[in-house]
């Protein structure tokens, strides 16, 4: 099975465990039951990232890509995703801004732009 380079497991997909409330069946954004999607947080070059760190929650297709404020379709709640993202990931790995930067490119977090 592969690993992180922080020695956790990934799935055959190569994803880790999620950093995240991922309850199955539930939305983290709305709460809603039913069928989710996951959403890698950093998409395109730093997608493998995402999957790589944990980095990815389940949504249900209105929070994730169909209703005006998902997070395909709305700036602010991708960003919200992100500082929350980028909080969570640098405690859990005990990255300074400068790891964080490295790994990511940018910084999420308000005060930061």
């Amino acid at each position: 099975m592969p690993v992180n380079e922080f020695g956790v497991n990934l799935d055959r997909n190569r994803y880790a465990p999620s950093l995240f409330d991922t309850t199955p069946h539930t939305c983290f954004c709305c709460l809603k039951i039913g069928n989710m999607e996951r959403h890698e947080i950093f998409g395109g070059a730093r997608r493998n990232n995402s999957k790589e760190y944990g980095l990815w929650v389940n949504l249900c297709p209105e929070c994730h890509r169909t209703s005006p404020m998902s997070v395909h379709q709305s700036n602010t709640a991708a960003v919200r995703l992100k500082a929350m993202a980028q909080t969570i990931a640098m405690k859990t790995y005990g990255w300074d801004m400068d790891e964080w930067m490295r790994r990511f490119y940018r910084s999420y977090l308000e005060g930061d732009e």
